[in-house]
């Protein structure tokens, strides 16, 4: 007992260093981010000419976005009572400084959200499809709030005037979106890992960046006055920005722009560059929009380039490592180089194939699965690996094991020749096949010999023989249900699988599903809730597509304990989708790409919970892309519940056919 106690207390202490050591943690960031946003604040009032509350140049934007996605949303305090004091001390009272404080902090939280939700999160920057959603989530629409509201504060507080209202919300707006577009990547870039640089490229780094000093400061700082003055000399910016984009990173890229925008501002106000005019103000403004375009344009580029070097290393660690043979396709789908392992793989000549499209060589490819996973990778710019049985024209069929990589000029397909393993592995599938088929036979036997004696056909069972007995049932349930899972899955893997397709009501294999697991909804305060509107038909194997429904049902009743299991049955397009949405456990976002594996556990599950052979959901997949439909986790969340999503096409309108409604 003292030994139980004294571990207790030991636990307990340590959960209260934890939780004090995590206290002054928080504490620490929340007082740091206050600083740092209200020091930058004051910089950039430096630069409000017109009126002390809006400035061209504001790098507590890019601050709050980069501090909501590195922090998430609970540093919203800090962003805050940062934004409070840093107007409280600046222009305006009370009443104006907490307005425009929280227009601040509704700004950042809400390009934030966005960006998490759309846009990748803080790896928004990392790809081209991102970095789009980027800009117009975090530049454009959510620097809107803090403008609007803090302009509207302003004229109605009388710290402005309405004649005002457009060049204070323009410059108030330029002035956010650009510390959107410089200061957050800039953080975010700093913050992520990178490879350490060889020093062979210091001599390099150290000369770019003085090229970069010296033409900054003859294009912005006054060395160009007098004769030199009507020469453009910021336009030997780019070619430096360039060389820093290919040849470095995006973090380098970052702070070439933040080092470049720092002398360009300090030169526009003391009157030196290409944008100054008669007020500072509006010097400020045409400098922030050509940086702006600047950033954008450079933006892109360096996460153009950061893409284009993984995939070259990801291509030269395959083709170190597997390949035999590889093919680039251009982006007419004409076959421009193949190496000679190619040409023996395919059974082709080069002067067979070189220079021409995929489609003349093989006709009907454009109907098979591997071109609409080449089409997808060609435009969407994605790898993708796959397995692939190709018949030649000369009938031979060979099976491959594909990698598809983009490239500048289009495709490339790595490609290996494993006819020989999926011989054997079919092999393997065929033996487990017949195993199952010989063991459904003595167990099904068994089965029936236990129910007859449960039932009393051999006499009355004992009291004390009915719960070892009901145990052997139920293992013996298991076991059947196994070996059927088994069954099926060789089948498939086998490509032995028939299907019997027939137009059927949708209505009535949900209602059969459901009546299928009613001695599960027993016991639990589970209500079933199905939200659908006219009658739909589809075009499905109806045994096949009736276990697919009972398997998401059974799986939704199993984890939920009480609440609300909701069926929801929709058209989209020439598909009908069953979503089934239940109030259980959920499963970890970690567990998603184990649901539909073979023989996968969820880390996310109870100890006291049984193995799962992670069958179900494998064959209800299998069985529902065979139908020509789909299944997916459309949301899940632990604590909260699943969302699982069953698609089937729905059936042709031609009234001569039978339609079967049983």
């Amino acid at each position: 007992m003292l030994r139980v106690l004294s571990m207790n207390n030991k636990s307990a202490s340590k959960n209260s260093n934890f939780s004090s050591k995590h206290f002054r943690k928080e504490v620490i960031l929340f007082l740091g981010l206050i600083f740092l946003y209200f020091i930058a604040g004051k910089f950039s009032f430096q630069f409000a000419f017109d009126n002390p509350s809006a400035t061209p140049v504001w790098f507590p934007t890019g601050i709050s976005i980069a501090a909501f996605l590195i922090y998430k949303y609970r540093i919203w305090p800090a962003i805050f009572i940062g934004a409070f004091l840093l107007n409280l001390t600046t222009a305006g009272d009370i009443y104006t400084s907490i307005f425009i404080a929280l227009g601040n902090m509704l700004e950042g939280l809400v390009a934030a959200y966005l960006i998490n939700k759309y846009a990748n999160g803080k790896k928004t920057f990392f790809s081209l499809r991102d970095i789009f959603k980027y800009i117009l989530f975090a530049a454009v629409l959510s620097t809107t709030i803090s403008v609007n509201i803090g302009v509207l504060t302003l004229i109605s507080s009388g710290f402005a005037a309405w004649g005002d209202f457009f060049k204070l919300w323009f410059t108030w707006w330029l002035g956010n979106a650009s510390g959107a577009l410089i200061i957050t990547p800039f953080i975010i870039f700093w913050r992520a890992r990178h490879p350490v640089r060889s020093k062979d490229k210091a001599v390099e780094t150290f000369s770019v960046f003085m090229s970069l000093l010296a033409v900054g400061y003859i294009a912005f700082g006054g060395f160009g006055v007098g004769i030199l003055s009507d020469y453009p000399f910021e336009f030997l910016l780019i070619p430096i920005i360039s060389w820093i984009v290919f040849r470095y990173g995006r973090r380098e890229t970052m702070t070439a722009i933040l080092i470049l925008l720092m002398i360009a501002v300090l030169g526009t106000i003391n009157g030196f560059g290409p944008f100054v005019r008669s007020s500072p103000s509006e010097s400020l403004l045409r400098l922030q929009i050509f940086m702006s375009v600047v950033t954008i344009t450079v933006l892109i580029l360096a996460v153009a380039a950061a893409e284009r070097r993984k995939a070259e290393e990801r291509l030269k660690h395959t083709l170190d490592t597997m390949v035999e043979g590889f093919q680039i396709i251009d982006f007419d789908w004409r076959y421009i180089y193949l190496n000679n392992s190619m040409f023996t793989q395919i059974h082709l000549k080069e002067d067979e194939i070189l220079g021409k499209k995929m489609m003349e060589v093989y006709p009907d490819i454009d109907k098979t699965e591997l071109f609409a996973r080449l089409e997808k990778c060609m435009y969407e710019r994605t790898a993708h690996s796959m397995y692939n049985e190709f018949v030649f024209p000369d009938k031979t069929k060979r099976w491959f094991q594909l990698r598809i990589e983009p490239v500048a000029e289009g495709l490339l397909i790595l490609s290996i020749d494993v006819t020989h393993e999926r011989q054997l592995d079919l092999m393997k599938t065929e033996f487990i096949s017949l195993a199952s088929h010989e063991l459904r036979t003595p167990v099904s036997l068994i089965k029936g010999y236990l129910s007859m004696i449960r039932n009393g056909d051999f006499g009355r069972l004992g009291e004390s023989m009915k719960r070892p007995f009901a145990q052997m049932s139920s293992s013996t349930d298991r076991l059947v249900s196994l070996i059927n899972d088994i069954l099926d899955v060789s089948r498939i893997e086998a490509g032995r699988l028939n299907f019997y397709f027939e137009e059927v009501s949708l209505d009535s294999l949900i209602g059969k599903a459901l009546a299928g697991q009613r001695l599960l909804v027993d016991g639990k305060k589970i209500k079933i809730k199905i939200i659908k509107s006219k009658e739909i038909f589809v075009k499905v194997d109806r045994e096949k597509a009736l276990q697919v429904l009972e398997n998401i049902f059974a799986n939704a009743i199993k984890f939920t304990d009480s609440g609300t299991i909701t069926i929801r049955v929709e058209k989209e397009k020439n598909k009908a989708v069953v979503r089934i949405t239940d109030t259980g456990r959920g499963v970890d976002k970690d567990d998603i790409p184990k649901l539909f594996g073979k023989f996968e556990q969820l880390r996310s599950a109870p100890l006291s919970e049984k193995p799962r052979t992670g069958l179900g959901l494998y064959i209800s997949r299998e069985f529902a892309r065979r139908m020509n439909g789909e299944l997916w986790v459309e949301k899940t969340e632990i604590g909260k519940g699943s969302t699982f999503s069953f698609s089937m096409p729905i059936a042709g309108s031609d009234k001569n056919k039978k339609v079967i409604k049983k």
